[in-house]
Parts: structure tokens; sequence; C-alpha cells
């Protein structure tokens, strides 16, 4: 059985470095034959060099995408792989010694499934303020933490896999592509959900998706991103991804946002500091938080009305 694992890198040669050392503890199962894509998001650091040092010790080959952003990468990793399963995970993860074995288990269970995904656990290095995890709860799970505790079996409908643990039965994929307006791109923070947007449409194509409790692994949480400046733009650029899903609907605009999101937006703020000034830390970042995710959702709703206005068409 041909697997292909892809790791999308940008920049992280050294946490890369460790990802890779963890997966020489990897269990391949005897009738496996796996292949180790690592493409490089046009790396300006020594991931090449990192790549070209785990070359005899794994098997594994370098790819570079010349198109910043997450989506090109993974749609780079389907584009070269030959493999009939095609796992996806991240540069800083360290993989269980079981994470293949049990995914590839779940696939021959599951043979006409489209996508199967297992837990997620953060890895802090330094613990974050409990106050800020309390508020954002993505802070807490880590951004990407997942588990949904459930046994082997297909996910209900509202329930996805993360990117940095997921695969993919490749003859399902087809000429099915992540969309390159919705996963990070470089320095830009745009929020993640080109895997949601994704495994939606690959639902609609009638694919199940598996949940694969054994197949887990833990995610290394930098502590750059447990500041409040962090959380800011991982929630502004949650709200910008909803509106590119899901439009805005057909709410009155004003200055290019729906009205409703301008009332809503000016009355987190306003409660903001008003709980800051009574000194109840938690509930002030909770109105903070949803602050947020409404000041994306008008910044994109604007962008939008401001391309349109500018189209050929307009």
């Amino acid at each position: 059985m041909q697997i292909s694992v892809a790791i999308c890198t940008w920049n992280r040669a050294s946490l890369l470095r460790q990802t890779l050392e963890q997966f020489r503890q990897l269990h391949v199962p005897a009738h496996v034959a796996l292949d180790l894509i690592v493409v490089d998001n046009n790396s300006t650091d020594s991931t090449k060099h990192v790549v070209n040092e785990f070359v005899g010790a794994l098997p594994i080959r370098y790819e570079f995408e010349r198109e910043p952003g997450l989506s090109p990468a993974r749609n780079k990793a389907l584009d070269v792989t030959r493999a009939e399963l095609l796992l996806f995970t991240d540069d800083d993860v360290l993989v269980a010694p079981n994470w293949l074995a049990a995914c590839v288990a779940a696939y021959e269970q599951y043979p006409d499934a489209g996508a199967f995904g297992g837990p997620i656990f953060p890895w802090f290095p330094v613990q974050p303020d409990p106050v800020l995890s309390a508020a954002f709860p993505m802070l807490a799970r880590g951004f990407c933490g997942t588990n949904y505790e459930r046994t082997l079996g297909p996910l209900d409908e509202e329930l996805s896999p993360i990117g940095a643990n997921m695969a993919f039965r490749v003859a399902a994929v087809g000429d099915l592509r992540f969309d390159p307006r919705h996963g990070p791109k470089e320095a830009e923070h745009r929020g993640g959900g080109d895997e949601l947007d994704f495994i939606e449409r690959l639902r609609q194509r009638g694919h199940q998706v598996i949940w694969v409790p054994d197949m887990v692994l833990r995610h290394y949480v930098d502590p750059s991103r447990m500041t409040l400046e962090y959380l800011r733009m991982n929630t502004e650029g949650h709200g910008a991804f909803l509106v590119r899903r899901n439009g805005v609907g057909t709410a009155p605009l004003v200055l290019g946002a729906p009205r409703w999101a301008w009332k809503r937006a000016a009355a987190q703020l306003v409660r903001y500091y008003v709980l800051r000034a009574g000194r109840r830390r938690r509930d002030a970042f909770l109105a903070l938080h949803d602050y947020f995710l409404v000041s994306g959702m008008i910044k994109q709703s604007r962008e939008q009305a401001r391309v349109q206005a500018n189209s050929p068409v307009a």
C-alpha cells in the first residue's frame, strides 16, 4: 500500500527538524510503502538543508511551491503524490508512534471513505495566561486542539478534522483542491479554514469523514501566540473566513458592512471598557473576543464591497 505524508512548511527549520526527528520513531506497517513529502512554501531559512539531513534516515523528498500560502502548498502535495492515501500534518508537531498505523487501520476498515482525522493535543512550552485561555477558547486548545471523544467511525456533518491531523483517499479527492482564499499566507494572518471548506466540498460529493481516536499527535504552541495581539489577529482572521465562506446575507449595509455588525462591534467594545474598569478581567476579554470576531467580519465585508465596486461588471 502506497501512502504519502505531507508536511507543508514556511521558515520554521528548527521546529521542522524536531518534527522529522519524531518521525524516526514512527511505526510503519509492513505492507505500507511510506513517502514523506516536505513542501517548502518559499522559505528563506535552512529548510532545504534540514530536509537533506534526514535523507537516508526517512523516505523523504523535498518539493518547492513558489506560490505563497498554505492552500497552494497543500495542493502541491495533492499534485505530486502517487499514493492512495495522503496524510497531512504540520511542521511543528510530535506524532505518536502508532499515528500512521492507526490511520491505515481505519482506512482499511472504511475503504470508501473520503477523509480521516484524529485528536490534536496542545504542546505548551510555557503555560498561557489562564484568564486569556478562559476568554479565548482557541488559546486553551492550542488553536488547533481537537478531541471529539468518539469511537472509530463516521463524524457528524457539523464536525471535521483539523489540518494538522487529517488524511484523504486520493481517488475520492480527484480534482478537488484547497481554496487559496482561505488558508494562511506568509506574514498575513487570515485565519485558517481552508481545510474546513475542502472537507465540506468533499462531503458534498457524497464521501464520509471518519474519526480515528488512536491517530494522535501533539501540536506546538509558540509563546508568541499567547499574546492579546496574536489573539486579535487570529480571531479577526476567523471572522474574515466566515464572510469569505458564507457571505454577508441580505442585511442592510452601512459603509460596506452589515449594519448589525457595526452595532454589535460598538456595543462589545463599550462593554469591554466598562468591564475592564470594573476589574472583571475575564468578562472584559470575552467581550473583546466578540469585538475582534465581528471586526474581522466588517473588514472582510468592506474589502469584498470595495473589490466588487471596482470590478469591470460594476
